[in-house]
């Protein structure tokens, strides 16, 4: 592909990312997702985690199985999965949410006790 090509459609795609926003409908699409582990994530990471998706930061408590709105991602849990807004939509749609795995669109931050 001709270079001029890739910057156009790399450019068409960080629009698009800054531009997605993330609806209710997302954010419970991706708590039903959660759900489905709830006892497993109760367990395994009993302070929670959040996701970062560009300017919206929410935080899973699995004890009670919510996705609810965080101020901030860093105040507690076991860790942040920072991932673009337009990507995690297009994952939810697809469902394919493991497709999230692929590290070149995600940052994972350890939030140490």
């Amino acid at each position: 592909m001709a270079p001029a090509r890739i910057a156009q459609l790399t450019a068409e795609r960080f629009a698009a990312e800054d531009a997605a926003e993330i609806s209710a409908t997302n954010v419970a699409g991706l708590q039903r997702k959660l759900n489905v582990f709830r006892w497993l994530f109760c367990v395994t990471f009993p302070r929670g985690f959040a996701f970062a998706l560009g300017g919206n930061n929410l935080r899973y408590d699995a004890l009670h199985g919510n996705l609810r709105d965080a101020e901030a991602t860093d105040g507690g849990g076991d860790f942040v999965v920072r991932v673009p807004k337009l990507t995690m939509k297009e994952a939810l749609r697809n469902n394919h949410l493991t497709d999230l795995g692929i590290t070149m669109f995600v940052r994972i931050r350890l939030l140490g006790r």
